[in-house]
Order: structure tokens, then C-alpha cells, then sequence
């Protein structure tokens, strides 16, 4: 932990100010030790350098430990890929966070911590309500100017309006209420600044009550069970031809490895909250916010794409519909 992120911190609970207490350091950065809240009294731990800003039932075991199990061992850094991906799930350009404040918000093995990092960002800040923050660390040890915490995101220990830009890629449709997540997220956004989430869109009323059925019934199953059973969609993703069929009726990851397959499938199957939803919803929610210049973000080009244009329109149609079963709606919006 370095010492200046107290300056960025506050009391999930209170609001009030932190102190140090008891601390450790190694090569000039905090590795164990305290932190205290002015005012309650709260006290957190540091742990490997991290602040746990959970309660203690919390850090080891809480409704996203099964994404712990998939962001310890799964392995995204591919530079090059990730770089692309990034521009084209955002719409941003090369210069466009130079010395911005950014907060990652359920940031997990850190994975776009490094691209913001890449591009010059000012102060970074990524959580993650998992242990998977631990591996954030490692991802990103070659940087300096991030910070790490496991925190809640219903409970966030920033000052409001204090980010340029918050970013949630993956995170509000896994929650119990991405609603009341949208309204936590956008008040740390200052005047000004820019709110970017990637959730999963909207599906078909027969797509919704198979994934319901199906997912219903595994998430209900002990997580070692879903781990080994999970082996099975992973298994049809090889046989000639099953992709395109199966891929819109039930899940199949489409990941480039056998390891990669394994573990998505198992993140899909396993998961807690699996909410659904429209851009009309999310746009209601971030107006709600004080939001606007909003952005939907074209983060499904490649489902779409076609030679003809009138395939293409047809498949866009069939977006908006709800179709793609893996299809993510992007969104972009400025706090007024």
C-alpha cells in the first residue's frame, strides 16, 4: 500500500478520515498494519499491502467468492489483444486519460488496471470485493501510481465526486441490486467526469426462461460439483459445428483455451446474480444519477457484422430483441 491513498480514502461506514496505526513497511510501501477511522473508530487491516475494508466474514467469503475461484487462475494478459479490446469496448483514443483519476470498480485480477496504467492515467484505484485483488497486485507490480483494496461496492471508501472517470466492466449484473449499484458508483463521479459500464444486455423471453432453468438449478449445486460439471459445455465447444448452434440457447464461452473455456463456463454456471439488462433501463438509471451525453457503446460489432446490409440489419435487430445470449451493452455518460 502506498502511504497516499489515506488521501483518497474514507470510512465505508462513516465517511470520516482514516489513520495509520501499527504499520509495517518494505521498500518504502506498507505491507501490514492498521487503519483507523477518525471518528467511529473503525478498524481495518492491511494485509499484503492491502486494506480489507470488509467485515471479517466478508474477505474470505461472500456471494462473488465463486469469481475468486475463476480470477486466481484464469490468465487475460495478452497485451496486444487486451490493448484493442479496450479501445473498442470503450470508444476511447490514445491520450484521452493522460492524468486522469480513475476507479476500477470490481476490478478482479486487474486486467484493464494495466491499460489504464498504459495510457497515462493519473491516480488508478482498483477493488475488488474477492481475494482475486491479491492477484491485481502481482499483474500490475510493474507500475507505480495504483492502488489496491478489497472493498464492497455498495459500500465504497472513496470521498463523493472525486473520480474524473469510474469504470465497471463485468461487475453490476453479478450484484444483488445493480440499480442501487449504478446510483453507488455514479456518486463518486465528479462534475464533469465520465461513468463507462459494460454489463450483459437484455435476452428473449425463451432464452431468459432456459438460462433461468439451467443456472437456476447449478448455482444451487456445492462449487466443486459445478467446477467438474461445468466440464461439459467446455467438452461441446469442440465438437464441429456446435458453437453456432448452441451458443444463443445455452452458455458456451468462446474463450481461446481449453483452460479459459473451463473456467468461464464455471464463472457463468456458478454465479450468485445473473441480472439482464436494456439500455433503456440503464439510461433511466444513470439520468436518475444526474447523467447525460450518453454513449451506448457498439460493443458487439463482431455479432453483427455482415457483407450485406441487410443481414446486418437484421442481426441488429435481433440485438435490440435480445437474442445473442453473450451479447454486453455498453454505456458512456458525462455527470452534469
Amino acid at each position: 500500500m502506498e502511504e497516499t491513498l489515506i488521501e483518497i480514502i474514507v470510512c465505508p461506514e462513516c465517511g470520516a478520515k482514516f489513520s495509520f496505526e501499527n504499520i509495517l513497511r518494505e521498500n518504502g510501501v506498507i505491507v501490514s498494519g492498521d487503519i483507523k477511522c477518525s471518528s467511529c473508530g473503525k478498524i481495518y487491516p492491511i494485509i499484503k499491502g492491502i486494506p480489507r475494508l470488509l467485515p471479517e466474514s466478508d474477505r474470505f467469503d461472500n456471494y462473488s467468492k465463486n469469481f475468486e475461484h475463476y480470477l486466481l487462475r484464469m490468465d487475460w494478459h495478452k497485451a496486444k489483444r487486451n490493448k484493442e479490446r479496450f479501445y473498442e469496448l470503450t470508444g476511447w483514443e490514445k491520450g484521452d486519460l493522460v492524468g486522469k483519476d480513475i476507479l476500477d470498480a470490481g476490478c478482479g485480477n486487474g486486467r484493464w488496471l494495466v491499460q489504464f496504467a498504459e495510457e497515462g492515467a493519473g491516480n488508478i484505484v482498483g477493488f475488488d470485493f474477492t481475494q482475486a485483488i491479491e492477484r491485481a497486485v502481482e499483474n500490475c507490480r510493474e507500475f507505480t501510481g495504483i492502488h489496491f483494496l478489497q472493498s464492497d461496492l455498495f459500500k465504497m471508501p472513496f470521498k463523493d465526486e472525486y473520480f474524473d472517470i469510474v469504470y465497471c466492466h463485468g461487475v453490476l449484473m453479478m450484484t444483488p441490486d445493480p440499480e442501487k449499484a449504478v446510483e453507488c458508483l455514479g456518486k463518486k463521479v465528479k462534475p464533469g467526469g465520465e461513468i463507462v459500464l459494460l454489463v450483459y444486455r437484455n435476452l428473449t423471453p425463451f432464452q431468459k426462461f432456459i438460462d433461468n432453468c439451467i443456472c437456476g438449478l447449478t448455482k444451487r449445486l456445492p462449487v466443486k460439483v459445478i467446477y467438474y460439471l461445468s466440464l461439459i459445455p467446455t467438452c461441446i465447444e469442440y465438437i464441429p459445428g456446435a458453437v453456432p448452434i448452441f451458443e444463443n440457447i445455452f452458455h458456451l464461452s468462446g474463450q481461446p483455451s481449453f483452460m479459459l473455456k473451463h473456467l468461464h463456463n464455471f464463472d457463468w454456471y456458478s454465479s450468485s446474480f445473473r441480472h439482464r439488462i436494456s439500455p433503456a433501463q440503464m439510461l433511466s438509471w444513470l439520468e436518475k444519477g444526474g447523467f447525460g451525453n450518453f454513449k451506448v457503446l457498439d460493443t458487439n460489432d463482431f455479432r453483427t457484422r455482415s457483407r450485406w446490409s441487410s443481414v446486418q440489419k437484421i442481426k441488429e435487430n435481433l440485438l435490440e430483441k435480445g437474442y445473442f445470449l453473450k451479447a454486453t451493452l455498453g454505456v458512456r455518460a458525462v455527470k452534469k
